[in-house]
């Protein structure tokens, strides 16, 4: 009985074993993905706020991008509603920390605007690329797990 035991465990084990991959051509979409979201860098080689700003806003733009071109190869029958949905996600998380750096009485008397809004578009930059790689990570499980 021991041995039945130990040989169904044993198959059992076996079956989850094998290497869970997507089919080559989502794979190959996935990570060309994957790779330009690690590429939407923008030119922080700059001496002005506004300079910095705007390296910020075309590295933000560079993962919107990416964004839409997951959701047009992997989120086809909801591509309209996961758009809309991701451009609300995105202006919320400008508004957020907008709010959050510029909108306190404390930084009207600071006169800091142009530092707090550089730093609202690191943060605000930052979890939009989080959003997309969040994005791209679930698309790649589900991919693999579709092909299991």
């Amino acid at each position: 009985m021991k041995n039945i035991l130990l040989l169904c465990c044993l198959f059992s084990f076996q079956a989850f074993a094998y290497e869970k991959h997507c089919e080559n051509e989502n794979a190959t979409v996935i990570a060309r993905l994957e790779k330009e979201l690690d590429d939407c860098k923008g030119n922080y080689d700059v001496v002005s706020s506004e300079a910095l700003i705007q390296a910020h806003r075309a590295s933000a733009r560079c993962m919107i991008d990416v964004a839409d071109k997951l959701f047009d190869n992997f989120y086809v029958k909801n591509n309209k509603q996961v758009k809309a949905h991701f451009k609300n996600l995105t202006k919320s998380i400008y508004d957020y920390f907008y709010d959050n750096m510029l909108a306190s009485d404390f930084a009207a008397e600071n006169h800091m605007a142009a530092v707090y809004s550089e730093s609202a578009e690191a943060e605000a930059t930052y979890y939009i690329r989080e959003a997309v790689r969040k994005y791209i990570h679930n698309i790649k499980a589900e991919c693999e797990e579709k092909s299991f």
